[in-house]
Order: structure tokens, then sequence, then C-alpha cells
């Protein structure tokens, strides 16, 4: 069984969407030969439309969350990877902490 986690927006449009996106980012520690099959990865001849990350702590994969039969990152680490990408990544950022991160009181 492969571990993974989406993050960024592939991983926002999962909890919250609104955002539309074109690459794809995911945390594997360990990418073995048959994770292309598993993920139904598919080389293109446009470019790299998939960033596989291998994450420098165990820490960014704590409180995975399944969506659709797809592993996502939990909302805080959602957060702070879209914070830290710029761009729409800041607006994607507060619409996640505006739906799931700030207490609704």
């Amino acid at each position: 069984n492969l571990l993974y986690a989406f993050t960024v927006f592939y991983g926002a449009v999962r909890i919250a969407p609104f955002v539309r996106y074109n690459r794809v980012f995911l945390y594997a520690p360990e990418f073995p030969p048959n994770a292309q099959e598993e993920l139904q990865l598919k080389p293109v001849r446009t470019g790299a439309n998939v960033t596989i990350l291998t994450p420098y702590d165990e820490g960014l994969l704590y409180g995975l969350q399944s969506i659709n039969d797809e592993e996502v990152v939990c909302d805080v680490q959602l957060y702070l990877d879209l914070k830290s990408f710029g761009g729409r990544g800041d607006e994607a950022a507060e619409m996640i902490l505006e739906k799931k991160l700030k207490p609704k009181w």
C-alpha cells in the first residue's frame, strides 16, 4: 500500500472546492515502481503536471483525510502548504481557514 497525501490546490479542491488547478502536488515518503499505476499517473509530452514531494518530516502526514478514496493532508498542513505556495495559494489558504479551521462560535 502506497503512503501518500495530496496537498496544495488538488487537496484544497477536495476540502473546499473553489479554485481551479493545473498541477497536482502530493507527498510520498517513498515512490515504489508500482506507484505510477496505483495513482493512475500517465506520462505526458507537454511537461510535468504532477509534483511528488518527499516529506522532510513524518509530521506532514499526520491526520490524513480520506476523501473519495484519496488521501489529503490535514487541514492545518493544507493551509500551511497553500500559504507558502503564494499567488492564488493565499486565497485558497484563506478559504480553508474560513471553512475548516476557524471556530464556529
